[in-house]
């Protein structure tokens, strides 16, 4: 891709002539950053302005711009090159502040910052306009900061959510009044997938820890991939066996597909200390966190998913699951509420006591597991994915007065064609499809 370099000390400075006095010193209407800019190259996660050359006295400088860095926005607009940053710099005078949105690349991939410069005048230039034949070219308003994504709101309070299945599994604190479900669903004996979801009523923010639909999975050479496998005591499947980084980067493109958010970037990837103890004996613990960004009804959000894999050789073959499995999808404004949230639920997240005497039992009877009741253990999880969390609600039509019973979930929007409903995390309905309401 074309890289085409600003000078480092590029006055950014807008003038019409008028006849004046050879000379005369310029006038400071247009601000100054002190940066040199270009395309983001070939391969770069986005469409931005890359940083170049600075003045180390400059703006851009002290507000901590590098180098390399990646600029993606400006006071909330999109910035896709350099020429068009510096287009909007062209158009603030002295004095105006400039919040960038930054993707600066580390050891372990690219990572968001935001930082904030306030342009100057011009090197050598008057820092009040001139009196005499030079005059400026008018520039529009500055306008407002993006809002504040660090502001998380000080009502902010958690209840405590039980397991809504017979076992009462674990507890979880929650935001009070924000949608919520999950259960613990069992596979067999002693495979488990226990998950809680969480969401603002808007669908703006969605928290989920865990996930029904992970199994254990065999990474076995010659296997067909996604063939069942019943090694006696659970259910496993065929699977290639991936590193928590890799598990985590392929998760997060099905989960932002999921919540109605297309087109993800990954913006970073950090390796983390193990979360969990590990349940097998010599097995290895990898734990990763990737973040991304997408296009969700026009609007930017970004994701987190936290992930921890335990892996173990068995004979010929990897033995390999999900021991930890945590989620984020948040509006980009409300970015700082939603990661709060994230974090207090997967830190609060605990199995009860006397939950844990009873599986303990339950593992030490499933020696010799009998395969009927795996197959229908099996089914019962594939029946209970058709009704995942709070059983059904009533909906109907306007336009038709027809009724439907759907499955409640986590997912606030309902939609009909006239004689068809779904619902959906995406508040933006399918063609054809408009919205209904649930009946009262």
């Amino acid at each position: 891709m074309r890289i085409a370099w600003a000078a480092s000390m590029l006055a950014l400075l807008v003038l019409v002539h008028s006849g004046g006095a050879a000379g005369a010193p310029a006038d400071a209407g247009h601000g100054y950053l002190g940066v040199g800019l270009g395309d983001a190259p070939a391969g770069a996660p986005v469409a931005a302005a890359m940083v170049g050359p600075l003045d180390p006295n400059g703006p851009a400088a002290k507000a901590g711009l590098r180098r390399g860095d990646l600029i993606r926005a400006v006071n909330g607009h999109a910035v896709e090159s350099g020429t068009a940053l510096q287009s909007y710099i062209l158009s603030q005078r002295p004095g105006a502040v400039l919040v960038f949105d930054v993707m600066r690349r580390g050891a372990s991939g690219y990572a968001e910052t935001r930082l904030t410069a306030t342009l100057a005048s011009p090197p050598g230039t008057n820092p009040s306009p001139p009196t005499g034949a030079v005059t400026t070219v008018e520039a529009p308003p500055t306008p407002p900061p993006a809002s504040n994504p660090g502001a998380v709101p000080a009502n902010l309070r958690y209840v405590s959510y039980q397991d809504a299945s017979k076992e009462g599994a674990f507890t979880v604190p929650v935001p009070a009044g924000w949608r919520v479900g999950g259960r613990m669903v069992r596979y067999g004996p002693v495979t488990i997938a226990p998950f809680v979801q969480a969401m603002t009523p808007d669908g703006s923010i969605f928290v989920q820890i865990g996930d029904w639909r992970i199994k254990d999975y065999s990474d076995t050479p010659g296997a067909r991939e996604g063939q069942l496998y019943f090694p006696g005591t659970s259910i496993m499947v065929y699977r290639r066996f991936e590193t928590a980084e890799q598990y985590a980067r392929s998760y997060s493109q099905g989960f932002a597909k999921q919540l109605g958010c297309g087109g993800p970037s990954f913006t970073g990837s950090e390796a983390l200390p193990p979360a969990g103890v590990a349940t097998v004996p010599q097995a290895k613990l990898d734990t990763h966190l990737v973040s991304f960004a997408c296009q969700r009804s026009g609007q930017r959000y970004i994701g987190r998913v936290m992930v921890t894999v335990q892996s173990y050789r068995v004979a010929w073959s990897t033995g390999w699951d999900i021991l930890y499995l945590a989620c984020l999808l948040a509006r980009e404004d409300l970015s700082a509420m939603g990661v709060a949230v994230f974090d207090k639920m997967r830190n609060g997240f605990a199995f009860s006591s006397a939950w844990n005497a009873k599986e303990a039992g339950i593992a030490r009877a499933a020696i010799k597991p009998t395969m009927d009741s795996l197959d229908n253990t099996l089914r019962l999880t594939q029946e209970f994915d058709q009704n995942v969390i709070n059983g059904t609600i009533t909906v109907k039509d306007p336009t038709t007065g027809t009724r439907s019973d759907i499955n409640i979930g986590a997912e606030p929007f309902y939609f009909s064609d006239g004689s068809r409903f779904y619902n959906s995390y995406d508040p933006t309905p399918r063609p054809g499809f408009h919205a209904v309401n649930p009946v009262q």
